[in-house]
């Protein structure tokens, strides 16, 4: 008894009380029972509940997910600001006083970029002398004037092993004096 499964039983239609129900369920032979408009409206009724159950869950989800989402970009924005800050730190004031490439003007910019690219393309990830580099400069002026122009007013030091550095090239130390470029 403790296995049945509760069934609702509806009164049967007027004319079918008396008669003896049938192998397949009906209450007669050839007989069904017709759904009325209670019973669809209640089909209904139960369908959109669900709908609107799953709707609303999903759209939780979504919301949460949204959330997390936004956390963990803001909290990964605000651990690169603090790395950022370290290393600053650490490299001491005179990197921060302004040998920064984003400290000059957009056209130096673009020319110390070319020059990069150049020295990349010639050099890079080689060991070259101070003499070799002399001469990448020099066939850099010669092919493009105004970018060797606007590289040669940059005096900054740290801005050209920056440069060097990015581009993969290393400058063999010699015994003499450093070429300028």
């Amino acid at each position: 008894m403790a296995n049945r499964i509760p069934v609702i039983q509806r009164p049967a239609p007027a004319g079918a009380a008396n008669s003896p129900p049938s192998p397949s369920g009906g209450h007669g032979e050839g007989e069904t029972k017709q759904w009325d408009v209670k019973d669809y409206a209640t089909a209904g009724g139960l369908g959109a509940t669900a709908c609107v159950v799953t709707g609303i869950c999903s759209l939780g989800t979504l919301a949460v997910a949204g959330v997390a989402a936004g956390v963990g970009y803001s909290a990964g924005q605000w651990i690169m600001e603090k790395v950022h800050e370290k290393e600053a730190t650490k490299r001491g004031p005179r990197s921060s006083q302004g040998s920064s490439i984003e400290n000059l003007p957009y056209d130096v910019q673009i020319s110390l970029k070319q020059w990069m690219m150049y020295m990349g393309a010639h050099a890079g990830g080689c060991q070259v002398t101070h003499q070799r580099l002399a001469e990448l400069f020099a066939e850099f002026e010669q092919q493009q004037p105004q970018h060797a122009a606007a590289v040669r007013s940059v005096q900054d030091p740290g801005i050209m092993q920056a440069l060097q550095d990015a581009a993969g090239v290393r400058v063999a130390a010699a015994a003499g004096a450093p070429a300028q470029v």
